[in-house]
């Protein structure tokens, strides 16, 4: 698994060399053979069968990053983030414009935080107060440390603090 998260880290920082954000940057393509990445990349949004993909919890992390990438692959995909809301609110019966983050799983935070932050990632502050809730439940995920960094940069660089 470690391996995986490696690979996965060493494959989206080549593309951060070359992007201007890489959390936007397309690394989908190396998923190809997840059947959902390419649904998700050809419907360019979230849909039923999409949806049941990322709330599957048996469904590793990084699949789920890679379905959620393949979704904006399309510049005019959004609104992904308030769709994905319903969904949850549906499996934990509850009001999705009231959702109540601390019933979700850390990764159904990291998924709806990527989401956030996709549909709108100039503003990655909304995002970021969900990534740090998925941080907290998920303590020992890289992938979610990964993105919670990145994002958290994110931040400092919009704010212009360059360290």
């Amino acid at each position: 698994m470690k391996k995986i998260q490696l690979t996965f880290a060493t494959v989206l920082l080549m593309f951060a060399a070359y992007a201007g954000n890489p959390l936007t940057t397309v690394f989908s393509s190396f998923y190809s053979h997840v059947e959902q990445v390419g649904l998700a990349e050809k419907y360019g949004k979230l849909e039923g069968n999409i949806a049941s993909y990322i709330l599957d919890g048996s469904v590793a992390l990084e699949n789920k990053a890679a379905v959620i990438n393949a979704m904006y692959i399309d510049p005019k995909a959004d609104f992904n983030a308030t769709t994905f809301r319903q969904y949850l609110a549906r499996a934990i019966k509850g009001d999705w414009q009231n959702l109540d983050l601390t019933q979700l799983t850390g990764d159904e935070l990291f998924c709806l935080a990527y989401m956030t932050y996709m549909d709108k990632p100039s503003d990655p502050q909304a995002a970021f107060v969900i990534f740090e809730q998925a941080k907290e439940k998920s303590s020992s995920s890289f992938l979610v440390d990964f993105f919670y960094s990145l994002v958290h940069a994110q931040i400092f660089a919009n704010d212009g603090n360059y360290c």
